[in-house]
């Protein structure tokens, strides 16, 4: 199940860093005398499905080390007869 749950936050960390590139659009408008001026905008929707998947990826990451410990111990346990 570690396993699994490895490859799923992997799955939402690459799903993040999409996302979060998605957030921001840079928009080039003409200004007085033939300048340019740049103005970057935030798409919230698109930076919070970030947070969420990174969040998301992070809580599976802690469960599937949390499972590997708890398997260790047990491994640990019948090796010692206990």
């Amino acid at each position: 199940m570690a396993g699994i749950e490895f490859v799923v936050a992997v799955g939402l960390l690459l799903a993040a860093w999409w996302a979060w590139r998605h957030g921001a659009v840079t928009i080039y408008l003409s200004g007085p005398h033939g300048a340019v001026d740049v103005v970057t905008r935030s798409i919230g929707s698109w930076l919070a499905a970030a947070v969420g998947a990174v969040t998301l990826a992070g809580l599976l990451l802690l469960d599937a080390v949390r499972q590997l410990m708890l398997a260790s111990r047990a491994r640990r346990r019948e090796s010692h007869g206990v």
